[in-house]
């Protein structure tokens, strides 16, 4: 590159300005008909870290510009891009494309910015990179992707870098520092393997390292609250000075185990060392006085974090109201009155759940607290006095006079919805709505005894068939002879019967009509896994159906799997991805796929007696998750093949909306649902309202691919690396034909460890029956 005075002249002012100054003097210039060049933008792209739009516009003004972009200034963008790690990764393929030279400072950038976007497999990713390119590993890189996988909750992951920077450093290729063993401890904290972190903690004097203050703080969140004290207490000794983390970390073990007065003890400690408290040592001390009914303390607390003008937030305050509704006597009615006007006046909306967690905190032996009174009675609008009236009525089983709580735009949208007389039948659906839920579960054929609705009538309760399903069933119990409850009963435990709701087995019930049992079907959307085990058992009856279940966060799809092996069945993958890449990576191949979308969930008015009172506002960032899942489903779907999208929501935009939408693309054939099951009580437009089978609204829709669609994908996004989670222990036999068959039928079969040698990708976790 040829050397530019003028570039050079301008680059050295702007490495003196700041980031706004840098824009203005690269502004002055071009108003000046001067030409910036490579070195100018350089230096004002490192002066606009985390300035994502900034950063954006300069980049578009050097393509503008015919600037051909260098490692240097990749590595720069990349560095001041922070955790923008989607435009970080185009930055790096741009390289790789123009054929520039990788080095450690731009694959170190990168592997930052995965780290502090959490995209542990892209960190790998870009590590298995280095390898490949025979480009120096130092410290920094290790550190970085051991962090990634930290905040991915990878932890072994983290134990295979640590043993590979043993490797490099015994061959002298890096050099191990504290930040390495620290970035590997966070790993062990996140996973709570405090055996693992304290061995790792252990090895670091053994390599000449000295443990500093966030080895410490990394060791005691992962330890138990009696070895979190000692270590709190050894850091003093050796000098070394605590910080707020430092208590946090003891004050949240102590809290896991309810131990309050260490806790409190603690918090007196932290200030008695001139260590200011935060909202997390409030809130912690406060969680560990809640759980065993200390709302006393709990309340002093909360009157402590406002007198030391902490942002009080949402938990402070729902963790007083938890232990205000406890069984505690003596409870004062002005101390709630209190807490509900702190809530008023900091404007906090609590979540559905936590308006239902708190509801729930109400003795069943009472029909209302004293405490629960003057939470009523300081409401603003009256709405919590509605709400206790339906709580109880939801409780004793019985119908209310009026409906549960809805909100007016709702009301008036389901209105539009009305096939008959509009009064006559919205006052159906809320009186519907405001029952209790009722108790369902589906048979499993693949394990229940011949006897199991014997064994169930025998230990009390009423088991009557179910409509439309021929293994769900509907069960009640006589509470006056036991308090036992179905879900501690042997034929749930051994995976005999599946709690179920049965709307929800409708979608399931529409493949299974139109699908053979020798089929390969997707569940998109797959956790916890009620529909899965519902398509899994049918796809057993055939010679080769199999069932890929997918689901994006790894602790749910640790419960998907689980539910799949205890129900007695081996024909499922399970994988954790994001659905909207399915698409790009697996076109063509399914015979069925379901798209239970995420959504609004106002069908479950029965489970969350707020579900319709917050319902009414129209989320667009939603519906266009909820196409672009429908999207990728749709190109992974062979010609001929069905793809059933389904809700348990009632509003229009997102369900007729999303499939109207798919309908445009062409070689799409709507099936009619309620002529598949026979089923007059579902509407034309695949509705189930909660009062035509007195269960929870739900919408499911079906489709039959006529053709493949050229041109249309799902919106385009970085490609998540195709993983596996969970392992069974099978027969060679029985091993050896999966195997065959998924090669067969998905042209690979996942490794059964990880590796972190190159030599199978670090995508695949383990495999699973």
């Amino acid at each position: 590159m040829r050397f530019d005075p003028v570039d050079a002249h301008y680059a050295k002012a702007i490495q003196r300005a700041n980031w706004e100054q840098s824009v203005a003097i690269l502004e002055e210039a071009s108003q000046a008909e001067l030409q910036p060049g490579i070195m100018s933008y350089t230096a004002a792209i490192k002066r606009c870290a985390s300035e994502h739009s900034t950063i954006l516009a300069l980049l578009a003004e050097m393509d503008k510009k015919t600037l051909e972009l260098d490692a240097v200034s990749i590595s720069s963008s990349i560095w001041a891009l922070g955790s923008d790690w989607v435009t970080s990764l185009a930055m790096l393929e741009r390289m790789i494309d123009g054929n520039m030279q990788l080095n450690t400072i731009t694959c170190n950038a990168m592997i930052r910015a995965c780290d502090q976007a959490g995209q542990w497999q892209r960190a790998l990713d870009v590590l298995k990179l280095q390898r490949a390119e025979q480009i120096q590993i130092d410290a920094f890189t290790y550190s970085s992707t051991a962090s990634a996988c930290a905040k991915g909750g990878q932890w072994t992951l983290g134990t295979l870098l640590l043993e590979e920077m043993i490797k490099a450093a015994e061959s002298r290729e890096c050099e191990i520092n504290t930040i390495c063993m620290n970035a590997v401890l966070s790993c062990f904290e996140k996973a709570q393997q405090w055996s693992r972190a304290i061995l790792c903690f252990e090895e670091m004097p053994l390599r000449r390292l000295q443990p500093d203050r966030t080895s410490y703080n990394c060791l005691m969140s992962a330890c138990n609250w009696p070895t979190s004290l000692q270590l709190l207490e050894e850091m003093t000794q050796i000098h070394l000075r605590r910080d707020v983390v430092s208590f946090n970390a003891v004050m949240q073990a102590c809290a896991r185990r309810g131990e309050w007065p260490r806790a409190l003890a603690l918090l007196r400690n932290m200030q008695a060392s001139t260590v200011r408290a935060s909202l997390v040592s409030m809130n912690t001390a406060m969680s560990a006085c809640a759980v065993e009914g200390k709302w006393q303390e709990t309340l002093s607390l909360l009157a402590t974090s406002i007198s030391e003008r902490l942002a009080v937030d949402i938990i402070s305050l729902s963790l007083t109201a938890s232990a205000l509704l406890g069984e505690g006597p003596g409870t004062p009615k002005a101390s709630m009155s209190w807490v509900i006007e702190e809530m008023v006046s900091r404007r906090i909306r609590l979540t559905s759940s936590v308006r239902s967690s708190l509801l729930s905190a109400l003795p069943l032996r009472r029909p209302r607290a004293v405490a629960f009174d003057a939470f009523v009675a300081s409401s603003v609008d009256g709405a919590w006095r509605r709400a206790v009236e339906l709580v109880d009525a939801t409780r004793k089983g019985r119908r209310l006079r009026r409906g549960p709580l809805a909100s007016a735009a709702f009301l008036r949208h389901l209105v539009t919805l009305a096939s008959t007389s509009a009064c006559l039948w919205l006052r159906r659906v809320m009186r519907s709505s405001a029952r209790g839920s009722s108790c369902v579960f589906r048979a499993n054929r693949a394990k229940a005894k011949p006897d199991v609705l014997r064994q169930l009538r025998a230990q009390g309760w009423h088991v009557v068939a179910a409509p439309f399903h021929a293994d769900a069933f509907h069960a009640t119990f006589d509470h006056s002879t036991d308090t036992a409850t179905l879900g501690v009963t042997l034929p749930h435990l051994t995976g005999e019967v599946y709690f179920q709701e049965l709307s929800s087995m409708l979608p399931a019930a529409v493949l299974q009509a139109v699908l053979p049992a020798d089929s390969l079907v997707l569940d998109l959307c797959a956790a916890p896994g009620s529909k899965s085990t519902q398509l899994a058992q049918f796809l057993a009856r055939g010679t080769h159906g199999t069932l890929v279940a997918n689901e994006l966060d790894p602790f749910r799809a640790g419960k998907l799997r689980a539910n799949l092996l205890r129900v007695g069945l081996t024909n499922f993958v399970v994988t954790t991805m994001d659905g909207r890449a399915y698409g790009d990576l697996l076109p063509n191949t399914f015979d069925g796929v379901l798209v239970d979308a995420p959504c609004s969930c106002e069908g479950n008015a029965r489970k969350d007696i707020f579900a319709l009172l917050l319902a009414g506002e129209r989320d667009w960032s939603l519906e266009e998750k909820q196409m672009e899942l429908a999207l990728s489903g749709w190109n992974v779907l062979k010609s001929g093949g069905y793809l059933v999208y389904s809700t348990c929501t009632l509003n229009r935009w997102e369900n007729e909306g999303v499939c109207e939408r798919l309908v445009r693309l062409g070689g799409c054939e709507r099936v009619p649902v309620e002529k598949v099951l026979g089923m007059p009580s579902v509407d034309a437009s695949g509705r189930l309202w909660p009062q035509e089978l007195d269960a929870e609204g739900f919408f499911v829709a079906c489709f039959r691919k006529t053709a493949p669609v050229h041109g249309v994908t799902a919106p385009r996004r970085a490609p998540e690396p195709f993983r596996l989670r969970g392992a069974v222990l099978l027969a060679p036999e029985e091993a050896q034909r999966l195997e065959q068959r998924a090669v067969e039928v998905m042209g690979f079969w996942p490794g059964e460890k990880e590796t972190m040698d190159g030599e199978r990708t670090l995508e695949v976790v383990d495999g699973c029956g």
